[in-house]
């Protein structure tokens, strides 16, 4: 809109002209002209808002800006364990369901929400956010005067397109999320443009709302808010914090209030954090957040293991090839078998993979030998315990089992040799602070993507010589509670640190 503005005629209004009939003619409504301002002024003006109606922040912390690292909060003065430092009252918080947005943005939203690919609650929160932006005069104007007019998000950028992620399923789920979009904005300028041409008309243009989409992913949160179980809702001044893991500072939800305290002593210079979550991967962040931490100690990339039939043209060995096929995949599912595995910075990689492919790789003799193998230990739970097999058997099994590793060893060690940058490229990448914010993000991605992978070669390997089951992945430093959750949330799916790499068990030889 201040681009608009500044490239409009008239120094004080702007009215965007409206087509009909093959004639231009002005628009009723007059917008009021934005002031742009900078920054720091942006910020004071949010936090005297704040204050002004009812919330708290401590006279003990500033922003600080870096060219580099972005805004972040510092103490100026010391500050002692358990000291609230904000007070957020929900009557700040901007969100579809807030007060304050006035009757007709409601209405239009209510008329949003019948299409069914436009009713989602941060797509709808990205809709509001870019009408109230072009209306102006808004109750929440303090906070959009805070964010920047082009946000930083490395997946769409020109790098992601140029297939720099090294990542199928990530580059795969970018694509789908920007068609999503697209079509989201083709709903809006078809449907919505000639009833509401101030926000859908000629005027709106995709990178507007490529921008408010990611504002919300970025800086929203999920909380209970107005009677609404799960609301999607912008919260002044914490999208200022940086994050840690583990936490070391504390926000929560209150009466209402969004209140936040140091966990510890701090002295002056000291930085604030808020956790954006415990078991987020560098996938998680470059998705949602559009950065990625040099050193996550959850990071993780997904194997994905495909079952392929190699079929002949005969037709009797197919058919052998296809009921053996069947019967992999039925003592698969009975005993809950993986075909996805995350492997982690410490090179674990989780047992019941391991058992699924050697399920998958297995002849028709070998099959037989793995189904003496399999024995039930407890509630859904089994182990291979190969006390029951001939001597001859023990010895086949555990060639089987050693080439087996090796081979998904060699894969990997292939996949990482085909990629078209080097460890040491990425390297110099990042730290060539000249070079675009996004690039360098992504550069982030595969240093991180490569280590997990080249520390699981070497634990396949090592495993292998020693001829031992692989071990489940630690997680040190993380309480028990933690650790369940963790592992909670990748059985379930919930986990979006997905990386595909390109492997099936028919590339074992």
């Amino acid at each position: 809109y201040q681009r608009r503005v500044r490239a409009s005629s008239s120094p004080e209004t702007f009215r965007p002209p409206v087509m009909t009939k093959g004639k231009a003619k002005q628009a009723p409504k007059t917008y009021p002209k934005t002031s742009v301002i900078s920054e720091d002024v942006a910020i004071q003006n949010e936090v005297d808002w704040i204050r002004a109606n009812g919330g708290v922040i401590s006279s003990k912390i500033k922003v600080h800006s870096d060219p580099m690292k972005g805004r972040f909060i510092l103490t100026s003065a010391a500050i002692k364990d358990q000291e609230e430092v904000l007070n957020i009252p929900n009557v700040l918080w901007f969100s579809i369901h807030s007060s304050k947005i006035s009757t007709k943005h409601k209405n239009i939203l209510k008329a949003l929400q019948k299409e069914e690919i436009l009713n989602e609650p941060q797509t709808l929160l990205a809709i509001l956010l870019h009408m109230e932006q072009i209306a102006g005069g808004s109750f929440y104007e303090p906070i959009f005067k805070t964010l920047p007019e082009s946000p930083g998000y490395p997946l769409f950028s020109s790098f992601a397109e140029n297939n720099t992620v090294q990542s199928q399923c990530l580059t795969k789920w970018t694509t789908k999320w920007k068609l999503d979009l697209k079509k989201q904005y083709k709903l809006l300028k078809t449907n919505f443009g000639k009833q509401f041409p101030e926000y859908f008309g000629p005027d709106f243009k995709w990178e507007e709302f490529c921008a408010a989409i990611i504002h919300i992913h970025q800086r929203a949160f999920h909380v209970d808010h107005c009677g609404v179980e799960g609301d999607w809702v912008f919260i002044p001044f914490m999208d200022l914090f940086n994050h840690s893991l583990p936490p070391v500072d504390q926000h929560e939800l209150d009466d209402d209030h969004w209140i936040f305290r140091a966990m510890r002593d701090l002295g002056v210079g000291d930085q604030l954090y808020v956790n954006y979550g415990t078991t987020k991967s560098s996938v998680d962040f470059l998705l949602f957040y559009g950065f990625v931490l040099p050193d996550n100690p959850v990071d993780c990339v997904r194997l994905v293991l495909k079952n392929q039939n190699n079929n002949t043209a005969n037709n009797n060995t197919a058919t052998s090839s296809d009921q053996l096929t069947s019967k992999k995949q039925s003592l698969i599912d009975k005993h809950n078998y993986s075909k996805v595995t995350n492997c982690f910075i410490d090179g674990g990689i989780n047992h019941k993979f391991m058992i699924g492919l050697l399920i998958l790789a297995a002849n028709e003799e070998m099959f037989g030998i793995i189904q003496k193998l399999i024995q039930f230990k407890g509630k859904n739970k089994t182990q291979l315990n190969d006390a029951s097999l001939a001597a001859a058997e023990k010895e086949a099994w555990k060639k089987y089992r050693s080439a087996v590793y090796l081979n998904l060893a060699d894969c990997l060690r292939s996949y990482l040799d085909s990629l078209p940058t080097t460890h040491d490229q990425d390297v110099e990448l990042l730290e060539t602070q000249t070079r675009d914010f996004n690039e360098r993000m992504l550069a982030a991605y595969r240093i991180s993507f490569k280590r997990i992978l080249k520390r699981t070669v070497e634990e396949l390997k090592s495993c292998s010589m020693k001829g031992v089951e692989l071990r489940e992945p630690s997680l040190e430093n993380y309480t028990e509670e933690q650790y369940e959750d963790f592992y909670y949330l990748i059985s379930i799916g919930v986990s979006v640190s997905i990386v595909d790499v390109p492997f099936t068990h028919s590339s074992l030889n």
